[in-house]
């Protein structure tokens, strides 16, 4: 996430200062912006994230974090265990019935 300006701090969900260069976050800073960067995700990490100059106070650019919710996550799976509970006894039936076996 990127602050078009040099002198930015990060706030992130709740209104947490985020500070730079801990094990979860790391903040770059350039001579024109303020980078964060989140190492990894987790649900706990969703919300907004602002940054707001440290002289002005003015809030310069916001984020919003939305992860998938359980059902987006979820969603998929239900689907591949219901195909494959339809088509094992379609294929049953089909291996059985064109075998050439007679039981």
């Amino acid at each position: 996430m990127h602050c078009p300006i040099p002198n930015g701090h990060w706030y992130g969900p709740n209104n947490q200062s985020i500070i730079a260069n801990t094990n979860k976050y790391e903040i770059k800073y350039s001579f024109d912006n303020v980078q964060l960067i989140i190492d990894h995700l987790t649900f706990f990490d969703e919300g907004e994230y602002i940054c707001q100059n440290n002289q002005t106070n003015y809030i310069i650019k916001r984020y919003k974090l939305k992860l998938g919710t359980i059902k987006n996550v979820l969603q998929p799976f239900f689907i591949l265990i219901f195909s494959i509970l339809i088509f094992i006894p379609i294929f049953w039936f089909l291996g059985k019935k064109y075998s050439g076996i007679n039981q």
